[in-house]
C-alpha cells in the first residue's frame, strides 16, 4: 500500500497527518500545512484516521472561508480540531473495552452493507445513506453543508466507511499489548484510568498546545514507553507509587544501547535484556533524559489530579559517568576541512549543502536539521542585512520555542556568491535551500 502525500513517517517511526492551506489564505500567498501526530506506529491505522480527518479539515476550511478570521487564527482552528479527533479515536476502543456480541455482529452486519452497496445506486432515504447520514450527525455535529455538498460527502462516507469498519474489528480482535479479555469493573476505580491511554491523552495535550515539537515528542516517547513496557499499558496509575518509580529507574539505569536495534537485546523483555552481559550501557545523560520524560508526565497526572504527589520528582540516575565524551577537532583537524571546503570539488560539487550548509553552520551555529530544512523564503533582509529566519513554519520542525531565530549572515558567505545561488534555485522553481535533501 503506497503511502499518500498527506501522510509522513518520522524518524521515530509515528505518522504524521499534513493538510495544506490554501494559497490564497496565506497572507504571502505562500504554500503551507497544518501538520500533525497521528500519535500511532500502524500504517493502516494512520490512513483510516487521515482520510476522517480529511473529511472534518475540509469542511472547517470552507466555513473558515466565510469567516473573518486571520490566517493564524484559521491555521489553529483546524489544527485543534483535528487533534481533538484524534485524540478521541485513540481512546475508544481502550474506554469502552472489547466489543459484545451484539456490537461485533452489528459492525459485521453494517461492514457487508457497505461493502455490497453501489454508490452510483444512491438516493435519499434507503438504508445505508441513512445509516451514513446518522454517523456523520454522530462524528461532525456542527457540519453545515449545501444539498450539493450533502450528496457529495455522503458518497464519500459510504466509500470510505467500510475501511474504518475493518480496522476496528481487526483492532478489536488483535489489539497487540492491550488485553481486552474482559470489560473493566466499573466498581474499580483504578480500572478506569490505564496508564496507557492516559500517556496518550498527556501526549495530545501537549501537541495541541504547542509544547511539543516532533523532535521532542520522538524524544519523550522514548522514556514513556519504557515506562509502559515495563509496567504494561493496563497499569492502574494511582498504583504508580515511590517503589514502582524506583524499579522503573533502575531498569532504565541497566539498559544496553541500541536495545531495539541490537540482536543480543531486540526480541528480549526489558528486564531480560538488562541481564544481558559484554554490551555497553547507555550514558547517564540518556537515563536522565528517560526519567525526566517519566517526571513530565507525573506532573501532568498531579495536575489532572489523577494521582496526589510525583513519585518521579528530585529522581535521577545514579550511573557513574564514564567520561567517554566525544573528543573535540583540534586546530590542526579544523585547518584541513576548511582547506578542503575550498577546493572545485566541494565547491562545484551537485549536492550543494556540502558547501553551501558546511559554511552557514559555520557561520551562524546553526543546527544541522535547521539548515537542511531551510526554505528560500527563509533567507530573508532585516533592515539591509540578509538573515536566515529559523521557524517552524509549514513542514519545519525547531528543538523548542526558543530555537526560533533570526540570524545574521555572515559577509563570507555573501562574498562566494550565495545571492546568485539563491537566484539560480528561484529560477529552477525551487522552494528549498536544499533540494536534494528527502
Amino acid at each position: 500500500m503506497t503511502l499518500p502525500s498527506y501522510l509522513t513517517l518520522s524518524r521515530h517511526n509515528i505518522y504524521y497527518y499534513r493538510f495544506p492551506i490554501p494559497k490564497d489564505l496565506h497572507p504571502e500567498r505562500k504554500n503551507s500545512f497544518v501538520r500533525l501526530s497521528l500519535g500511532t506506529p500502524s500504517k493502516r491505522e494512520a490512513m483510516v484516521i487521515a482520510n476522517m480527518l480529511t473529511y472534518h479539515a475540509e469542511t472547517t476550511l470552507k466555513a473558515l472561508r466565510h469567516s473573518n478570521m486571520n490566517y493564524g487564527q484559521i491555521r489553529e482552528t483546524i489544527k485543534d480540531r483535528l487533534a481533538e479527533l484524534v485524540t478521541d479515536g485513540q481512546t475508544t476502543r481502550l474506554k469502552a473495552g472489547a466489543m459484545n456480541k451484539n456490537e461485533r455482529g452489528s459492525a459485521e452486519i453494517w461492514l457487508d452493507q457497505f461493502q455490497r452497496y453501489n454508490v452510483e445506486d444512491y438516493y435519499s432515504g434507503d438504508i445505508v445513506v441513512s445509516q451514513s447520514e446518522r454517523k456523520i450527525a454522530e462524528l461532525c455535529p456542527n457540519l453545515s453543508l449545501t444539498d450539493e455538498q450533502h450528496d457529495q460527502f455522503i458518497k464519500e462516507f459510504i466509500r470510505q466507511y467500510p475501511v474504518a469498519l475493518e480496522a476496528i474489528l481487526a483492532y478489536d480482535k488483535n489489539p497487540n499489548d492491550i488485553a481486552f479479555d474482559r470489560k473493566p469493573d466499573t466498581h474499580d476505580p483504578a480500572s478506569k484510568t490505564p496508564l496507557g491511554e492516559l500517556i496518550e491523552k498527556f501526549v495530545a495535550a501537549q501537541l495541541r498546545g504547542n509544547k511539543w515539537t516532533e523532535h521532542t515528542e520522538g524524544e519523550r516517547r522514548r522514556g514513556l514507553n519504557l515506562l509502559t513496557e515495563y509496567l504494561g499499558s493496563n497499569f492502574p496509575v494511582e498504583k504508580l507509587d515511590k517503589k514502582k518509580a524506583r524499579e522503573v529507574r533502575d531498569i532504565i539505569n541497566a539498559l544496553p544501547v541500541r536495545l531495539k536495534q541490537n540482536k543480543k537485546t531486540k526480541s528480549l523483555s526489558l528486564v531480560e535484556a538488562t541481564k544481558v552481559e559484554v554490551i555497553d550501557k547507555i550514558s547517564p545523560k540518556t537515563a536522565n533524559e528517560y526519567i525526566g520524560s517519566c517526571s513530565t508526565f507525573g506532573n501532568w497526572l498531579v495536575d489532572e489530579g489523577y494521582i496526589d504527589k510525583n513519585p518521579f520528582s528530585k529522581m535521577k540516575t545514579d550511573i557513574v559517568d564514564r567520561g567517554d565524551k566525544r573528543r573535540a577537532f583540534t586546530p590542526e583537524e579544523i585547518t584541513m576541512i576548511l582547506s578542503e571546503l575550498e577546493t572545485d570539488k566541494i565547491k562545484n560539487s551537485r549536492k550543494t549543502f556540502r558547501y553551501w550548509g558546511v559554511l552557514i553552520g559555520l557561520y551562524t551555529g546553526a543546527r544541522l536539521e535547521e539548515i537542511c530544512q531551510l526554505h528560500l523564503s527563509d533567507i530573508e533582509e532585516n533592515d539591509g542585512i540578509l538573515c536566515i529566519n529559523i521557524n517552524d513554519d509549514d513542514d519545519k520542525n525547531v528543538k523548542s520555542k526558543d530555537s526560533k531565530r533570526i540570524i545574521p549572515l555572515h559577509s563570507y558567505i555573501l562574498n562566494n556568491g550565495f545571492l546568485e545561488h539563491i537566484e539560480k534555485l528561484k529560477h529552477n522553481n525551487q522552494e528549498r535551500l536544499f533540494p536534494e535533501l528527502n
